[in-house]
């Protein structure tokens, strides 16, 4: 898989535009500001990502 579909399966795994208040990125990591953390689909987004934080 390359790096643009892992990062739209992570983009739309946190409920896409409409959940997302504030994205930032540093070398390995994505840190996303939600407005509703429900909607997160957390075993996509674990199957795109090799470390995991809240």
């Amino acid at each position: 898989m390359s790096t643009k579909d892992s990062a739209e399966q992570i983009y739309n795994a946190v409920g896409g535009e409409s959940n997302i208040n504030y994205l930032t990125h540093c070398v390995t990591r994505l840190r996303f500001r939600l407005k509703d953390e429900s909607k997160v689909d957390d075993a996509k987004v674990k199957k795109h990502c090799w470390r995991h934080g809240r």
